[in-house]
């Protein structure tokens, strides 16, 4: 499976658009499925991807502004059983931490760490893993959706759920393994629907603000 680049140019005042969006890349995953979801880190200079494929790849951008794999992880005993739905990345001030959402009812938390391949710590033989620091498993069907909080509102995972439920889990910022149940919500209570996205508002002058999406068969 292949993720084409995009890019914009620029007017005349030096102000970046999309009006002129063109082709400036294409990078080989190495997924053997269909990719449900691409995520830009904070900083965009790193990609996450998932698959249908039960894995999740990392690539990052070089000087060259060529994206190469540095990552690939799951698909194993401690990764998801099904389809991987999305993959979001955390605030950065939270460490290098990625979670994702699959249909095998679960949202995974991901931290980075470096591992000496050789046993030696020399640069050249340091590659970058993922390892699974907490399982969330508070869902009774295939969780489609997932958002992390803005970062002024502390380490917070939004959930949307195919049981109708919306639910919010608050994370330690120094022990990410531990993750509470903080908030639960059925927008459509008692007709059976389908929570299929969700998304925070990132505004710190607002409210707190989430905005869900759902779905019901009419009859």
């Amino acid at each position: 499976c292949l993720i084409l680049v995009l890019g914009g140019g620029f007017h005349s005042a030096g102000v970046s658009s999309m009006s002129t969006l063109h082709p400036i890349g294409q990078v080989s995953t190495g997924h053997s499925a269909i990719i449900h979801f691409i995520a830009h880190d904070y900083y965009g200079k790193r990609l996450a991807t998932c698959s249908s494929d039960k894995t999740i790849r990392v690539f990052d951008k070089d000087d060259e502004g060529q994206w190469k794999l540095v990552s690939q992880f799951g698909g194993s005993e401690s990764g998801h059983k099904s389809a991987i739905w999305k993959v979001e990345w955390a605030h950065p001030e939270f460490g290098q931490v990625l979670a994702t959402c699959s249909d095998d009812r679960t949202v995974i938390v991901w931290r980075e760490r470096e591992v000496v391949s050789s046993g030696h710590a020399n640069p050249a033989d340091l590659r970058l893993k993922f390892e699974p620091v907490a399982t969330l498993t508070d869902f009774q069907k295939g969780v489609t959706c997932i958002g992390f909080a803005p970062a002024h509102l502390g380490l917070q995972i939004a959930s949307a759920c195919n049981d109708g439920k919306v639910r919010v889990h608050q994370g330690n910022p120094t022990n990410l393994s531990h993750w509470d149940l903080a908030s639960e919500l059925e927008p459509d209570a008692g007709f059976g629907a389908y929570v299929t996205c969700l998304s925070w508002n990132r505004n710190r002058v607002d409210v707190p603000m989430l905005a869900v999406g759902w779905w019901r068969q009419q009859g």
